[in-house]
């Protein structure tokens, strides 16, 4: 047995010598080819070089309003529940961040009801829609908690659409 590994060794030895002096044979007679020159890439404009520090805040930035638009959307549900006075409240201190979503609850189908089955102990019973309930509380934060003094739209999602799209900047609230 050890003849043959011998042998083997000895023939695969050969073979690669054979191999290895032919490719050396045909690279001496391939034709020679012009090197291709390196492309020159043009720096980057100076506002695509973004600095990891950059990218880290604006990822903070991002997931800060994703939190407050989730936090919002929940608080416009929560008009729904037993707890909507403390919904409404939370909404009433956020103020001009709040309108865009109660203006968005206008527009809920009337299938969809601030309404709850049973009373919980101690809160009142709510059995309005939910656009109804937005509408209230879009009144009530405009007439008592921000420095508007004019008429306000109707129940109508698109009046007050346009309404805020004219008067948002000029508002104050926090009042």
């Amino acid at each position: 047995m050890v003849v043959e590994l011998r042998t083997t060794a000895v023939v695969l030895a050969f073979l690669l010598a054979a191999y290895s002096g032919q490719a050396a044979e045909e690279s001496a007679t391939a034709p020679k080819t012009e090197e291709i020159p390196k492309a020159t890439v043009p720096a980057a404009p100076p506002a695509i070089i973004v600095s990891a520090e950059d990218t880290a805040a604006a990822a903070a930035e991002a997931r800060a309003k994703l939190e407050a638009d989730r936090d919002l959307r929940d608080l416009v549900r929560r008009l729904g529940t037993p707890g909507w006075r403390c919904a409404e409240a939370e909404l009433m201190k956020q103020g001009r961040a709040a309108v865009p979503y109660l203006i968005e609850a206008l527009g809920a189908p009337e299938k969809i009801g601030a309404g709850y089955p049973l009373q919980a102990p101690g809160r009142a019973a709510r059995t309005s829609p939910l656009s109804d309930v937005a509408y209230q509380a879009l009144v009530d934060l405009f007439q008592n908690h921000s420095t508007y003094q004019g008429a306000l739209p109707g129940r109508d999602q698109k009046d007050w659409q346009e309404f805020w799209t004219a008067y948002c900047a000029s508002i104050e609230f926090g009042k």
